[in-house]
């Protein structure tokens, strides 16, 4: 009996009845013109219990197997036992219903029943389960139990159940109920009181690094082809829900909080619709908010609209998003990105290819090709788990500008920016300098450092009446604190003192007129002039001819008149 309830098959070695079976038979089929049973056995002990093996035809098409068990051994003393299986198809089943009903009679205060203490209250245990399986789709199992006593005067329900599901190969239990409802109609006043709780549970998203919260739908659709139907949802009104073939889904309207290597990586807040099938594993479309937190700081936020792919290995995805808020106004630096911005996620460290639901309107990138590749490393790099966002547009570090292509790589701790562009040095409308920009920033809970050289393209005009031949490199630290900037981790690093600045460091020659200084000069920029501090051996020349020589450390400008 307990095998039966749980779901596990019993051997029917039995026996087949003789004619009387065709003549039940024929009484059954007239009574349900659907409904043909094809075999029945039957067994039936001496001590009060039956069981029942059939497999019936409904439409001449489909096979069900039903076993029917049933105890009344101890229906003298007030207790007696159901149980009931069936497989639909009969052979290799989409759906298993399997439950046990058994009752009794007690009394409410505990006590014994005897011949002059008799039962008060009758008492219905119902518990059982749904296994569905077709096709591609996650094989979903729902388990419950359901407690009713009955009295003169009281009636008392209790109930608890879980709906379980395969998912990312493990199962899991997605959502759990319990509750309890009781009626008492003693005394002048109906009383009634109970509590209801339902719980989510999506921790098996930990596998691939991330959490949810904020469960809301769920949809079941284990045909081959999509359906939709229309909600009635309380506080919203009809609502068109999409049932995708062969699969489960279930919506979240709360958070996605991403992890890497144990700690917070990013976070995703809105509306998540995920579908979870066989072939494709969990799919999710996605729209909302993306925060870049760094050590538990929000520094960068984003508008996102657009699918995740998530297997057993991890999560990869190519989304358009948006930048929302910039940097904390403490760092000093704001960057601005024109238009949308490319995002790429890959958990995997390997090369993932998916083709975008119709759920998804627009192609990431406005291209047209609806087959995504997510490359299974960040460009020039090794495969490894990794966010990078890429974009176009200006980014401003205290005095300086820089232009053009922005890629932001992200971790835990730092965000690592790779630019490519140009940066000219302005005084009023006149370039005195302009250089072309490939390098990097990192970006911390401290604020933003970068150490990199810089290729000359514009050089100071000749009516400034100086000419400056040197190497170039940009020197940002925007903290109170000396950083050791680092390209990458085995990168031992350049040494920036503690900041805040932004400049740009010339080693070479200035010659101002007869003027010249070698050494190393820094570079910032005013409102309408050009700021030097010179670190220099300065040589007074009379033609060719070295005059006087003198150590320099100290500053002056040039402005353009």
């Amino acid at each position: 009996m307990k095998n039966l309830a749980s779901g596990q098959r019993i051997r029917t070695l039995l026996f087949d009845l003789d004619g009387t079976l065709i003549d039940s038979r024929a009484d059954l089929t007239s009574a349900d013109a659907n409904q043909t049973p094809e075999l029945v056995d039957i067994i039936i002990s001496t001590d009060g219990k039956f069981l029942i093996n059939s497999r019936s035809t409904y439409g001449d098409t489909l096979q069900q197997r039903e076993f029917y068990y049933a105890d009344f051994s101890q229906v003298s003393s007030g207790a007696a036992a159901l149980l009931y299986l069936s497989d639909t198809p009969a052979t290799n089943p989409v759906l298993t219903i399997r439950g046990a009903v058994v009752f009794d009679y007690s009394r409410r205060d505990g006590t014994p029943i005897t011949e002059t203490n008799q039962a008060d209250r009758f008492h219905l245990h119902i518990e059982g389960g749904i296994d569905l399986q077709a096709g591609n789709a996650a094989k979903i199992t729902v388990e419950g139990s359901l407690d009713l006593s009955f009295s003169s005067s009281q009636f008392d329900l209790q109930f608890s159940g879980q709906l379980k599901l395969t998912a990312l190969g493990e199962e899991v239990t997605l959502l759990g109920a319990a509750g309890a409802l009781h009626l008492d109609t003693s005394g002048s006043s109906i009383k009634v009181w109970g509590a209801l709780a339902i719980t989510a549970n999506l921790g098996f998203l930990e596998r691939v690094g991330m959490s949810a919260n904020g469960l809301q739908l769920f949809t079941l659709n284990i045909t081959s082809q999509d359906h939709e139907d229309v909600l009635d949802l309380p506080g919203r009104g009809p609502t068109s829900v999409r049932e995708k073939a062969n699969s489960i889904g279930f919506l979240v309207q709360g958070t996605l909080q991403f992890k890497q290597a144990g700690g917070d990586w990013f976070l995703m807040q809105g509306t998540f619709a995920m579908e979870l099938s066989g072939t494709d594993g969990l799919s999710v479309v996605a729209s909302g908010k993306l925060d870049l937190r760094v050590a538990g700081k929000d520094l960068l936020r984003f508008n996102f609209d657009g699918f995740l792919q998530i297997n057993s290995r991890g999560v990869a995805a190519m989304i358009d998003v948006k930048l929302a808020e910039n940097l904390p106004d403490d760092y000093g630096v704001s960057l601005e990105i024109t238009g949308q911005a490319s995002l790429l996620l890959n958990t995997t460290s390997q090369t993932v290819t998916y083709v975008l639901p119709a759920a998804v309107a627009t192609v990431p990138g406005g291209g047209t090709n609806r087959t995504i590749t997510v490359p299974g490393g960040p460009p020039g790099r090794a495969f490894q788990p990794y966010l990078q966002i890429a974009g176009v547009g200006r980014m401003e570090v205290l005095s300086l500008e820089l232009n053009g292509s922005f890629y932001l790589l992200v971790a835990p701790s730092v965000i690592q920016m790779e630019v490519t562009g140009s940066m000219d040095l302005r005084v009023g409308g006149t370039t005195l300098l302009g250089f072309d920009v490939v390098g990097g920033f990192q970006i911390d809970a401290k604020g933003v450092a970068a150490a990199f050289a810089l290729s000359v393209r514009v050089r100071l005009p000749d009516s400034v009446g100086a000419s400056l031949t040197a190497s170039y490199r940009l020197e940002v630290n925007t903290t109170n604190e000396k950083v050791i900037f680092r390209r990458h981790a085995d990168d031992p690093g350049i040494e920036l003192e503690a900041g805040p600045y932004a400049r740009i460091r010339a080693d070479g020659t200035l010659t101002v007129l007869q003027v010249r200084l070698d050494g190393y000069f820094e570079i910032t920029v005013g409102p309408s002039l050009l700021n030097f501090t010179a670190h220099a051996a300065l040589d007074l020349r009379a033609g060719s001819v070295s005059v006087f020589s003198f150590n320099v450390d100290g500053g002056f400008h040039l402005r353009r008149l």
